[in-house]
């Protein structure tokens, strides 16, 4: 059902993100990826060519955080590329502690892109969403419908996430567009791996 259909997908340079690709792009799909880092995402995007010669894979190193930037990029890219048929919202960080020692903004970092960063993302793919009658697919976690030891700030961006997709669905649901909500548990990834060095 992704044969010749436009993915967009944020934190698409690595973990759960880059796997996706490697799926999508096997079955056919144009897939962009989304990230900050612009080596990453150039060695993600030989990794997908390695295993799939043919693939078609676009890049956009942005920062979702940024609003304005990220209205003027995706809205650019779906010009560009005649539309979007997905977004699949992937990017996120993980801050992990006990709560009397972390800070505030250990809190507000994590929800600038756990949350905000989605909904930049969101609200500048959703006029595509709408004319392609396409997909919305958040990527919340298990985190999002129960609490965790020492993730405060991870379960309260990830509720915030639950939250927004579920009153998404509602809304946009008469309009044409699916919005998915994904809840993993944890799995093996460069963001669960990097908490090895602070734990």
């Amino acid at each position: 059902m992704f044969t010749d259909k436009h993915v967009v997908i944020t934190g698409g340079s690595s973990g759960l993100g880059l796997s996706l690709a490697e799926r999508l792009v096997d079955e056919g799909a144009i897939v962009t990826l989304v990230a900050r880092d612009t080596t990453r995402l150039e060695a993600a995007k030989a990794q997908l060519l390695d295993g799939a010669p043919d693939a078609r894979v676009h890049l956009a190193a942005l920062d979702i955080t940024d609003e304005a930037e990220t209205a003027r990029v995706l809205a650019a890219l779906g010009e560009a590329r005649g539309g979007i048929d997905a977004l699949i919202n992937s990017a996120g960080i993980l801050r992990e502690g006990y709560f009397e020692a972390l800070e505030t903004r250990d809190f507000r970092e994590v929800m600038e892109i756990n949350f905000f960063g989605l909904l930049n993302a969101t609200r500048a793919v959703l006029p595509f969403l709408k004319s392609s009658r396409g997909r919305l697919i958040n990527i919340a976690s298990v985190a999002g419908l129960t609490g965790v030891f020492g993730y405060t700030p991870y379960c309260s961006a990830k509720h915030a996430l639950v939250g927004l997709s579920e009153s998404l669905r509602y809304e946009l649901s008469p309009q044409g567009v699916r919005v998915q909500l994904v809840c993993p548990g944890e799995f093996d990834s460069p963001m669960v791996d990097a908490l090895e060095a602070s734990r």
